[in-house]
């Protein structure tokens, strides 16, 4: 390990007996905070181009390009659950390592973007935010659009990655701090189990057609996109090209609609290429005809959309009204108390299922909502605050 900077002291690590040293000097460590930079504009998966990793007493930048640096050992590193592991909207860094730990999760995450939600300081703060925020520092953030993979890196560069941590150290320390004198720790514990689930960082390949524009809600033709959005999927992954680099979008949408069955009709297809008839165009074919060979039973379903119960404009806006009050006064996003689907379901009827007569969503808002709804609670003003009053006479 290099010394290369003696104000911030973070050494950068590019060989595997350098990469050993680390791992065996940090063993004990019971935290980490990571962050990671990666290029990912034309291909399907993150090229990862450098992990920044600091503990209580160390901070390093692991170059993974320089000498093709093998990651195993720090994987396996990862891999300890007894280790906490800090990012801030640590999707993208957690699928990298997802990926890298062959399709399984690392385990005991702690994210700070999510942690916020529980002190109200916005639903999806920025790091450079939160760090103005909770430390009063403005982030330099000149490099945000720098090319991770060229080398050798500036230091620009590398005090900017190295900032991304050694801030994410004291703004963990802290949120922890707010979050235990609120008692909100197991509410927040619950979201980052959440971070650990396959389903939040695998792809799923068979639902993935539902991200594409398509009027005709048919199965045959549903069934048509869904398969060839898979196969596009997979092709994407095979070849670590991105989705509309494969086929784009539009194309499939307007083969599930023409249904295709030979070549010559694919010939026809709007956006169709030479090269899409020469790579793809037997497979897409071949595709087609399968799902028409399919039961009735296999094909996809229309979605039943959620019917929501009618209730007047004007509760809502009361309802919506409240929450903000009760959000603002606990210091807690809305989006963790409620939605507007379990919303509407409290208000239609105290027989609806609703999250809001459970545990602390109940002793936060939902009771006050029960109370509103019921004519139990008045609003009004006093001086120049809006307040909410109970009434004495409640109904029977």
């Amino acid at each position: 390990m290099t010394n290369t900077n003696e104000k911030s002291k973070y050494y950068i690590i590019t060989k595997q007996k350098q990469l050993k040293a680390y791992l065996d000097t940090i063993k004990d460590e019971k935290i980490l905070f990571i962050d990671t930079e990666f290029h990912r504009e034309k291909t399907y998966y993150a090229t990862l181009c450098l992990i920044q990793i600091a503990t209580e007493n160390t901070l390093v930048a692991i170059d993974p390009l320089v000498n093709n640096l093998d990651l195993t050992a720090l994987v396996d590193f990862l891999n300890n659950d007894e280790i906490l592991k800090v990012f801030h909207a640590g999707k993208q860094d957690l699928e990298i390592f997802y990926r890298l730990n062959n399709q399984k999760p690392i385990k005991n995450i702690f994210d700070t973007q999510i942690a916020s939600l529980a002190l109200g300081l916005g639903d999806q703060i920025g790091y450079a935010n939160l760090v103005k925020s909770i430390l009063n520092i403005d982030l330099d953030k000149s490099q945000q659009v720098a090319n991770w993979q060229n080398r050798p890196m500036s230091e620009e560069q590398l005090e900017y990655a190295m900032a991304d941590v050694i801030y994410l150290k004291e703004i963990y320390h802290k949120l922890i701090k707010r979050l235990t004198k609120k008692n909100r720790l197991d509410l927040i514990n619950k979201e980052m189990l959440k971070l650990e689930e396959n389903s939040y960082l695998a792809v799923n390949t068979d639902n993935i057609y539902k991200n594409i524009k398509l009027r005709d809600k048919s199965p045959i033709t549903m069934t048509i996109l869904k398969e060839l959005a898979k196969f596009r999927e997979i092709e994407a992954q095979r070849s670590n090209k991105f989705r509309n680099a494969v086929l784009r979008d539009e194309f499939l949408s307007y083969c599930a609609r023409l249904k295709p069955t030979t070549i010559e009709d694919l010939e026809l297809v709007r956006g169709v290429s030479k090269k899409i008839l020469s790579k793809y165009g037997t497979s897409i074919v071949k595709i087609i005809n399968d799902v028409y060979k399919m039961k009735k039973s296999d094909l996809v379903k229309a979605e039943k959309e959620v019917n929501l119960p009618i209730v007047d404009s004007h509760i809502k806006t009361l309802a919506n009204f409240l929450l903000q009050m009760k959000a603002k006064e606990h210091e807690i996003s809305l989006k963790l108390i409620t939605d507007t689907t379990d919303l509407t379901f409290f208000l239609a009827s105290d027989k609806e299922p609703s999250k809001l007569r459970e545990s602390w969503r109940w002793e936060m808002f939902g009771q006050y909502l029960e109370k509103l709804r019921k004519g139990e609670l008045l609003i009004g003003i006093d001086g120049k605050k809006v307040v909410f009053i109970e009434t004495e006479n409640k109904k029977d």
